[in-house]
């Protein structure tokens, strides 16, 4: 922590610290003034000398500020001074992450998969449906209420992925072996709703009608909660490069919804793809706001990502349209650009949920031992995904999903990258050619 007891910024006279992370430090402070407790947070001056953070630190200030919730602390003040920047908050007793994780009952660790599995707040705000794996290593779907740091495992829920929730919040909707379907968030027999063999999203209406996108490159469709077939909703348009529309979310009103269109493996910098209004009646869409991956609803606004930056602009649901300019929420906030979806979630009560950090440009692409030794790297930060070692361990296939989506090589013994693709637009599997050797494998490609 670099700022010793007693130093004083401005008014606010620095008393102990409460903690530190990658974003600033936060300590016990003293208002002089008005003579009452306050939490001091402070970017640095080694880190206030960049202006990204610099920007994240002022786009937090704004967010914080724009809040009014009983669980959200409150900004008293903002200021800089000698080169630090720093914000005034409530200060909360309370015990510490640490000590609260230390209260957790037994066998309720699990590693979650948030970006292949998924999660969803309830739309009371209570609860979050989540896929994570067991200490057997067994991928389940799991419920946990927020208030509570213990979770049950929904027995037959394996395979699970992409939760929702029916608008009642006593039901879950989630995609497992090739199909859609819904279990009771207490737990119980399952239900199988309907086949959804490579499923992108769900959402489930007060009228008991399920939108969803049951396979690739494919529209909108709906299905009885009850159970049926799935008929298209929304209708692709290839020629203009909307080859997918996916991550549905009905409005209030249970007809209207909203959805993200276009195509996958797009650059997020410039997002050729759009969050479009569509509803029950009519396959005509209308064109919202330019993202790169999918938005919610909530509280009269659509959220979004704007890059990292979680952001959030008015919306009108009786003339159904934006309104006013979009504002930062939270920054960073994850996104798993291969499919397109935004790693947050929000209920209409308030609370939101989101996965920190940025998504997959400071990647780190290394391979360990079967003891756990590193053993290897492929140079520098990048896009990696879907990384292959060659047979004969000389040699390492992997993607990188920016700029553009291409396939590369690395040699671990002369330490070269070599480009194999040029213009892919989907992504490979490696496989073994009997009878040849290591260099001669097949890239077969596949759509997100």
């Amino acid at each position: 922590m670099s700022l010793a007891s007693g130093t004083r910024l401005g008014p606010y006279e620095i008393l102990a610290p409460l903690g530190a992370g990658g974003m600033g430090e936060v300590y016990r402070a003293r208002d002089t003034r008005l003579d009452r407790t306050v939490a001091v947070k402070i970017l640095p001056s080694h880190l206030s000398s960049d202006a990204t953070l610099r920007q994240r630190f002022e786009h937090e200030a704004k967010a914080i500020s724009s809040l009014n919730h009983p669980h959200i602390c409150g900004l008293y003040d903002v200021g800089h001074q000698d080169g630090t920047y720093f914000l005034v908050m409530e200060y909360l007793e309370g015990e510490t992450l640490a000590k609260l994780l230390g209260k957790a009952m037994p066998n309720s660790s699990f590693v979650m998969g948030a970006q292949q599995g998924g999660f969803a707040l309830s739309p009371d705000g209570l609860r979050i449906a989540y896929v994570a794996q067991n200490a057997d290593g067994k991928a389940l779907l799991w419920v946990r209420a927020l208030d509570s740091l213990q979770a049950q495992a929904l027995k037959g829920t394996e395979e699970a992925s992409f939760p929702f929730w029916s608008p009642d919040s006593q039901s879950i909707g989630f995609f497992a072996s090739g199909k859609l379907k819904k279990v009771e968030s207490s737990g119980g027999p399952l239900f199988t709703v309907c086949d959804a063999p490579n499923p992108r999203g769900g959402s489930w209406n007060q009228d008991g009608v399920i939108l969803l996108t049951p396979n690739l490159n494919v529209p909108l469709h709906r299905v009885s909660a009850s159970g049926g077939t799935p008929v298209p909703v929304t209708t692709l348009d290839p020629a203009k490069g909307i080859t997918t529309h996916r991550w549905p979310q009905f409005l209030p009103d249970g007809h209207h919804f909203i959805y993200v269109a276009g195509t996958p493996l797009t650059p997020r910098e410039n997002p050729t793809n759009a969050i479009m209004l569509g509803a029950l009646d009519s396959k005509e869409s209308k064109f919202l706001l330019r993202a790169h991956a999918s938005g919610e609803y909530v509280s009269g606004h659509i959220l979004f990502l704007r890059q990292s930056t979680l952001m959030a602009q008015r919306f009108d649901v009786r003339r159904l349209e934006l309104t006013g300019d979009a504002f930062p929420i939270a920054d960073p906030v994850q996104e798993t650009e291969l499919i397109l979806r935004s790693m947050f979630s929000a209920s209409e009560n308030g609370p939101l949920t989101y996965l920190e950090g940025t998504s997959s440009t400071s990647r780190q692409l290394i391979w360990l031992d079967r003891s756990g030794k590193k053993v290897g790297e492929v140079p520098e930060l990048d896009t990696y995904v879907s990384p292959r070692i060659s047979p004969d361990g000389k040699r390492v296939l992997y993607t990188l999903i920016a700029p553009s989506y291409e396939v590369w090589s690395y040699d671990m013994v002369l330490g070269l990258k070599t480009r194999l693709t040029f213009g892919t637009s989907s992504g490979w599997e490696l496989r073994r050619c009997p009878g040849r050797p290591a260099l001669h494998n097949l890239l077969r490609t596949w759509s997100a």
